[in-house]
C-alpha cells in the first residue's frame, strides 16, 4: 500500500473500501487514497454517519460545482454501497478522475498566471538573471565576456553562417558586437546571456530572450549559437530549459517563439526537436549584411503546452546526467 496517512488507512480498511483497495494496482491505490481523501475532507463529518446517501449527493454537488469530478463520484458511489461490475470499472474511473483533477490544476494555474501586464511585469522582463543547470550557467552578458567568447567562435564559419549580421573576425568585432547586444538590452529589446561551461568553466556561446513584449507576456529566444565542441553534447538542451522555464514560470508567459533562418535545417530540426511548432515561413522579412534576402520560419510553444514539454525536457535532461 502506498504510503498514507493514519487517518486514511483507517478509512481505507472500513468495509465499504476494503474488499477494492485489496486487488487494486498500486497506482489505481494512489487514486483511491487521494480521492477518498479528498470526500473525507470536504464533506462534513456527520454525513459519514448520518445523513442519506441523497443529501450527502446535495453536499457534493454543492462543494464541487460546477466541476464534475469523476475520481469522487466513485468514493461516493463505494460509500452508498454500490456493486460495481468489475475491478476494472473502478479503475478506469479513478484515472479518469485523476486526469480530470490534473487538468483543474493546470487551468487553475493558467486562471493566476492571466493577470494585465503593469509596470512591475515591465521590469520583472528586463531584470537580470543567472539561470543555472547541471552543465551549463546562463550569465547576463557582460563586456568583460568579449574575449572569451571570441575564443569560443573560433572564426568558425560554419558557427555564424545564417546568423542576421556579420562574423566578427577580430576581438574588436566581437566587442562591437558585445556592444550592441548591450544596447539592445538598454532599450528593452533584448536580454542577452553567455553560456557558462561548468566543467571547463569556459564561455562556449551565447543566447538571448529577444522581441520581450510584458503586455503580451511573450518573447523570443534567438541569437543562440554554440563553440563546435558543444554541438550535439546536451548543451542546447538545458539552454532551451532553463530558458523556457523561466519564461513561463517566472515571467508567466503565455507564448515563447523560435525564429530560424529558412535555409539553417539543423536549427530548424532542434526547434522542433525541443517541441517548437512549426507556424510558416516568413517570405523576405530581411535583407542581410550580404544581400541576402531571408526568409524567416517561426515556431512556437504556448503556455498551456509548457508542462508536457518540460516533462520531455526534464526526462531528457535525467538521462544526460545518468550517462555522463
Amino acid at each position: 500500500m502506498p504510503e498514507i496517512s493514519p487517518s486514511l488507512r483507517s478509512l481505507l480498511s472500513h468495509g465499504k473500501y476494503s474488499r477494492w483497495a485489496a486487488d487494486l494496482d498500486e497506482e489505481t491505490l494512489h487514486a483511491l487514497c487521494w480521492f477518498v481523501g479528498e470526500f473525507a475532507v470536504r464533506i462534513p463529518k456527520d454525513a459519514h454517519s448520518s445523513a442519506s446517501f441523497a443529501a450527502r449527493g446535495r453536499m457534493m454537488s454543492s462543494a464541487f460545482a460546477p466541476r464534475s469530478d469523476t475520481g469522487l463520484e466513485v468514493i461516493q458511489e463505494i460509500h452508498a454501497g454500490k456493486k460495481f461490475s468489475s475491478f476494472d470499472e473502478i479503475r478506469d474511473r479513478l484515472h479518469q478522475g485523476l486526469q480530470e483533477r490534473n487538468a483543474s490544476l493546470a487551468a487553475a494555474d493558467a486562471a493566476r498566471g492571466a493577470r494585465v501586464a503593469d509596470e512591475d511585469d515591465a521590469e520583472l522582463y528586463r531584470q537580470r538573471v543567472m539561470l543555472t543547470g547541471r552543465q551549463v550557467t546562463l550569465e547576463p552578458l557582460r563586456d568583460d565576456h568579449t574575449a572569451r567568447l571570441f575564443l569560443a567562435l573560433d572564426d568558425d564559419e560554419d558557427i555564424w553562417r545564417y546568423m542576421p549580421s556579420p562574423q566578427p573576425r577580430t576581438v574588436g568585432d566581437m566587442r562591437a558586437w558585445v556592444a550592441a547586444a548591450l544596447q539592445d538590452e538598454a532599450r528593452g529589446k533584448r536580454l542577452p546571456f553567455a553560456v557558462l561551461d561548468h566543467e571547463t568553466r569556459e564561455l562556449i556561446g551565447t543566447t538571448s530572450y529577444l522581441n520581450v513584449s510584458p503586455e503580451n507576456r511573450s518573447l523570443d529566444i534567438g541569437w543562440t549559437w554554440y563553440r563546435r565542441s558543444h554541438w550535439r553534447s546536451g548543451v542546447n538542451t538545458e539552454c532551451k530549459y532553463l530558458l523556457l522555464k523561466h519564461a513561463f514560470q517566472n515571467l508567466c508567459c503565455i507564448r515563447v517563439q523560435f525564429r530560424a533562418d529558412a535555409r539553417n535545417e539543423r536549427s530548424r530540426r532542434a526547434i522542433e526537436r525541443i517541441g517548437g511548432v512549426f507556424e510558416g515561413i516568413l517570405r523576405k522579412v530581411q535583407i542581410l549584411h550580404d544581400g541576402h534576402e531571408r526568409d524567416v520560419a517561426i515556431f512556437s510553444i504556448l503556455g498551456e503546452e509548457w508542462e508536457a514539454r518540460k516533462a520531455w525536457f526534464e526526462e531528457r535532461l535525467e538521462r544526460q546526467g545518468s550517462s555522463s
